[in-house]
């Protein structure tokens, strides 16, 4: 450990604190950074380390998170535990007084860049030995307003790598804390999320371990940069397609960091990873493995590994970054297809056209060139297409630039499922599921709603009211089923026509289809659709599901019948609808009914009918009666471990349903006021005013997201011309250089040149003065000459 004196931080930061416009100064919104941690790290013993006026402490302190905070100078700890007292330390971050993992979470703002580098890596091996789980670190990586304090001015991969050299990971939700393509360029702060690994565990794999076989294996939780991030994120984009219970199967999981992150970022019930290298297996189980999270890591080649999985073993199947390696990646994605539950995804990546002027992949490991199309057709051969998405992180090849490798920055967005490739990407990412329809051995066992499925309740008795369970979660539940609206209209047509009409099978994929033809289809096909209802709705049989299905293609049938501008007959579907009794299927089917009698007084005061209106809003309001009578257990269905708000639960829909009741009472009592109708107060309940918020968080979000683009754009652009202008400047310095030699050569050239008129100067007056030498001697010599000629 270096040593903490070598740098008085005491005094400096005692006189600090002590400066007059520094007292109660803040350098972010503790409340925001309150919510992120305990939305993250939750509400365990926190320390914030160099809490300054300790505004984060008291931010979390409110949220009911046991938070204290330590700070090297002593001015500023005596005035926080004034306020707080007992909440705050003296210490210095180099040498912290405290024990060993005594924190669950550790979180500094504002704090590490005040070091000098050199003491950097003592910091952040202090945080490591005090933390038990979590850190969150909130860094600058410009200098300060007054340009001295921040001693370290770096950006996030210098600052990253010395927070894995210090032992930790990155966190499994670092991803969620920081968006993929904010990563493209470092603000004026950084956020850096992590998570402790054991000493122990570092000291047996150190970063120097994973350098053997970086080419084929990288454990991307302990690396920095685009590429990192790129794999990383992955596995967190593929959590959304994981269900509560799901069995899922990480094929091909390396060094074991992405079945960790889904482990951490989803309900699935069981998590396996296989790979066919024992050192990334036995890596992945010391560093990944636990006996609480009951992660399995096993060592075998793909395919022939799967087959001592069973049929149907696994509810997913993510396998990034291999179709590539094996030799026969059609026989993997049937084994993949064989091992998979009826409505099973497959989520994989394939690196997008990665091959050179032969028009082979130039990685050694890389055995197939993978393109759009090829991914695309070998999905298509065994599963139902869901979804497609392009990523890049540093580079990918431009078609409008002949093929040539492009950099470009982190980007992952969703595209089309074309015929020509939609993009120019590094990877490609897809999503396909296993046909719901095709046939298993299995008995149908509820996963996503385990812990309610032993009460008997007949809303989740799938097993005993349909042909085929597995279509509740692959095409009726919107949470959880197919994604693709073009798949999920062909899976319900082919439900329709398999399964007879009278059977909630066929009653639910004639409700799914209609639900999607009132969006993306014609009058037309809207007026045939009503039609098929009609016929189903008299088809359908008593049971508790029956029920469910009678009340929601009454209900489906009245928005069609609205949207081809049928009021009288929507009029009279929805009043059918919510004159049902929906207890025999549970309480949470009167959604419907309550909405459909609000519905109905609309339309009938929109034809002028306004005892109609208040006959059906009083018929809303009188379900209220029924909802009043429901027990806690008919809400909850497992009061000892009900469904989470929003997941199923029936607190939401109780709730729902008297906002329905509610909007029924406005409009009777707008009814009585004999004054004109005031349609923003009929509509008035929680639903509308979270639409509002909803409506204005999207459109604040969409425009964000445009004015990132712009951004990017700008900054794309203000690169483009900075690299021009230091093309410029490199040739203007060139061409100076060469002037500035030219010039001296010429002043050289101008100096001999004037020592040479010098000397050519002396030399012409050495000739002036020999010429009228040899002149004079010659008058002499001619003298002496006549002389003698005189001479008789």
């Amino acid at each position: 450990m270096k040593n903490p004196e070598k740098t008085d931080y005491s005094s400096i930061y005692n006189n600090y604190w002590g400066l007059p416009d520094r007292i109660g100064e803040s350098s972010a919104d503790m409340d925001t950074v309150a919510e992120l941690l305990i939305a993250n790290c939750g509400l365990g013993k926190t320390l914030d380390i160099g809490a300054g006026e300790g505004g984060l402490v008291e931010a979390l302190v409110r949220r009911r998170c046991n938070a204290h905070g330590v700070d090297v100078s002593k001015v500023v700890v005596e005035r926080c535990n004034a306020r707080l007292p007992g909440r705050f330390t003296h210490g210095n971050v180099l040498s912290l007084p405290f024990a060993d993992n005594e924190f669950d979470t550790i979180v500094s703002t504002d704090c590490l860049e005040h070091l000098s580098p050199e003491d950097v890596p003592a910091a952040l091996a202090e945080m490591h030995r005090i933390c038990k789980k979590n850190v969150l670190l909130q860094i600058a990586t410009t200098q300060d307003r007054d340009g001295h304090w921040h001693l370290t001015v770096e950006g996030r991969k210098w600052w990253e790598q010395r927070c894995l050299e210090a032992g930790f990971i990155k966190h499994s939700r670092y991803y969620r804390v920081n968006g993929y393509e904010e990563l493209n360029q470092d603000g004026w702060q950084i956020t850096i999320f992590l998570q402790k690994v054991p000493s122990p565990v570092i000291s047996t794999y150190p970063l120097s371990f994973l350098e053997a076989e970086r080419g084929l294996h990288m454990d991307m939780l302990r690396d920095v940069g685009e590429r990192s991030d790129a794999h990383v994120i992955r596995y967190d984009w593929a959590c959304n397609y994981i269900k509560p219970g799901d069995r899922v199967l990480d094929a091909a999981c390396g060094l074991g960091y992405g079945a960790h992150v889904i482990r951490n970022l989803t309900g699935a019930s069981q998590v396996i990873g296989v790979d066919g290298s024992e050192h990334s297996i036995e890596y992945a189980n010391k560093l990944y493995g636990t006996s609480e999270n009951k992660a399995a890591y096993l060592c075998g080649m793909l395919p022939e590994f799967l087959a001592r999985f069973p049929d149907a073993s696994f509810d997913v199947v993510v396998s990034f970054e291999t179709l590539e390696h094996v030799e026969a990646p059609q026989a993997l994605l049937e084994e993949f297809n064989r091992i998979l539950a009826p409505g099973g995804r497959v989520i994989v990546s394939v690196p997008n056209d990665w091959s050179d002027e032969t028009g082979e992949d130039p990685n050694p490991y890389h055995l197939h060139v993978y393109d759009w199309s090829k991914l695309k057709q070998q999905l298509n051969k065994h599963f139902i297409l869901e979804n497609a998405f392009a990523q890049t992180a540093s580079q990918c090849k431009s078609r409008e630039k002949g093929n040539q490798w492009e950099a470009r920055a982190r980007n992952l967005h969703e595209v089309e499922f074309t015929e020509e490739s939609p993009a120019d990407c590094e990877w490609w990412l897809m999503t396909a599921m296993k046909s719901p329809l095709a046939e298993t051995s299995e008995n149908y066992e509820e996963r996503v709603f385990a812990n309610i499925s032993t009460t008997d309740h007949p809303s989740i008795q799938y097993a005993k009211y349909f042909q085929n369970p597995w279509l509740m979660h692959a095409m009726v539940n919107s949470e959880y089923r197919l994604r693709s609206r073009q798949a999920l209209e062909t899976l319900a047509t082919e439900v329709i026509e398999k399964y007879p009409q009278g059977s909630n099978d066929h009653a639910a994929g004639l409700c799914v289809l209609s639900y999607s033809i009132l969006v993306n289809h014609s009058s037309h096909r809207k007026q045939l659709q009503i039609g098929l209802l009609n016929e189903a709705k008299r088809a359908l049989g008593g049971d508790p599901i029956a029920l469910r299905w009678h009340v929601s293609l009454d209900f489906v049938k009245a928005k069609l019948m609205e949207s081809v501008g049928d009021q009288t007959g929507a009029l009279r579907t929805y009043l059918e609808c919510a004159r049902t009794d929906v207890r025999p299927f549970g309480i949470h089917l009167s959604t419907k009914t309550t909405e459909a009698a609000y519905r109905a007084g609309l339309i009938a005061f929109a034809l002028g009918d306004r005892q109609a209106a208040q006959s059906a809003w009083t018929l809303g309001v009188n379900l209220g009666t029924s909802l009043l009578d429901a027990k806690l257990a008919d809400v909850l269905i497992n009061p000892e471990r009900p469904n989470r708000f929003n997941h199923g639960d029936g607190v939401r829909e109780y709730a729902v349903a008297w906002d329905n009741v509610a909007r029924c009472a406005n409009g009777l009592n707008l009814l009585g006021s004999g004054k004109e109708m005031n349609f923003s107060a009929l509509d008035n309940c929680f639903q509308t005013e979270y639409q509002g918020i909803s409506k204005d968080l999207l459109h604040t979000r969409s425009f964000l997201a445009e004015s990132n683009k712009e951004l990017l754009f700008t900054r794309n652009t203000l690169r483009e011309r900075t690299e021009t202008l230091e093309a410029v400047a490199e040739e203007l310095k060139s061409r100076t250089d060469e002037l500035v030699a030219t010039r001296e050569t010429l002043r050289e050239r101008t100096e001999r040149l004037e020592l040479a008129c010098v000397e050519l100067k002396s030399r012409t007056d050495d000739l002036v003065v020999a010429r009228e030498e040899l002149r004079e001697r010659t008058l002499r010599l001619e003298a002496c000459i006549a002389a003698q000629n005189k001479q008789p």
